[in-house]
């Protein structure tokens, strides 16, 4: 059978910054009025790839064919669909799809789901959350109704965290953040929340806000200004540093109480992510000692 050439949508929209593209044809489908998997079936790279219902990406997927359907060029595309995105560029995105912003988006069509990058955690220009954890689950629950603006320093701290990219780069921030909040996590279940964390909620939801699972909205508000901070000392080649040499690390430790308000923090457990972060640089350090003592060695035998 032969297949008819592509053409045009009637209806086309562009895509939104980030967004996954599975989410894309969807929406493309919802506002044309098309069958569930219309758009997945004509675009398919091969018919082998229209049976991978469940694979959104380069491979299955031909930009050129969704080029031609939805009227955007393909440079376009590429740098906003997060599934034509090189690896290199998706491994600095959020591993869930998350909404986007509702008010950014309220003329898209309809719902919009988005691979935001690390930092992306409030739209600035409409103070919503649109982030959630750095790893694992989404969110839970709703969270429009969250008055954002009663904990201002969540907005200061997404100014800071893009602050620390710029200085120390996407990779090594992203991987910081996933273990500032892996930590985070791994104490809360321990140890309880943070006071800052708790002034937080009470701000937010009152003084009885209930029982709050670690992946609701207003957990994880909570503690996002200690997390960004702590991620920014694990990025920092000073802190790294101090960290990794035994006699300097009580002073790490310390960084890490004036960040948190903690008295007198120190991992105390194997299954601390922190224990397993100091343990990764110690073998980088003493690679690098021994480098320089054999360099000593062979400048004192000249």
């Amino acid at each position: 059978m032969i297949e008819q050439p592509l053409r045009r949508l009637p209806i086309t929209s562009p895509p939104a910054p980030y967004e996954s593209l599975e989410s894309y044809l969807s929406r493309l489908e919802r506002i044309n009025h098309l069958p569930l998997g219309a758009l997945r079936r004509w675009t398919a790279t091969s018919a082998k790839a229209k049976a991978k219902y469940n694979q959104f990406t380069s491979v299955t997927i031909d930009i050129a064919k969704v080029s031609i359907l939805s009227g955007i060029p393909e440079s376009t595309l590429r740098q906003a669909i997060t599934g034509f995105m090189p690896d290199e560029d998706r491994r600095l995105l959020q591993p869930q799809q998350r909404p986007a912003c509702p008010r950014c988006v309220h003329r898209a069509g309809g719902a919009v789901l988005c691979r935001h990058p690390f930092h992306y955690f409030t739209c600035l220009r409409h103070r919503t959350l649109v982030g959630g954890r750095a790893w694992g689950h989404p969110i839970e629950g709703p969270h429009s109704h969250l008055d954002l603006s009663l904990v201002p320093e969540v907005f200061s701290t997404q100014r800071r965290h893009r602050q620390l990219i710029r200085r120390y780069g996407h990779p090594t921030m992203a991987d910081a953040l996933v273990i500032s909040e892996q930590w985070f996590e791994y104490f809360v279940q321990r140890h309880g929340m943070l006071n800052r964390s708790r002034t937080r909620i009470t701000r937010l939801l009152g003084p009885k806000p209930g029982r709050l699972s670690i992946d609701s909205p207003a957990h994880v508000i909570s503690y996002r200004p200690e997390l960004v901070s702590l991620a920014g000392i694990l990025a920092a080649p000073h802190w790294r540093a101090i960290a990794a040499a035994p006699e300097t690390r009580a002073r790490f430790y310390q960084e890490i109480d004036r960040i948190t308000n903690l008295h007198g923090y120190e991992p105390i457990t194997k299954q601390d992510p922190i224990h397993h972060w100091i343990q990764s640089l110690e073998p980088r350090r003493r690679s690098t000692l021994a480098r320089f003592t054999e360099f000593d060695e062979l400048f004192q035998n000249q």
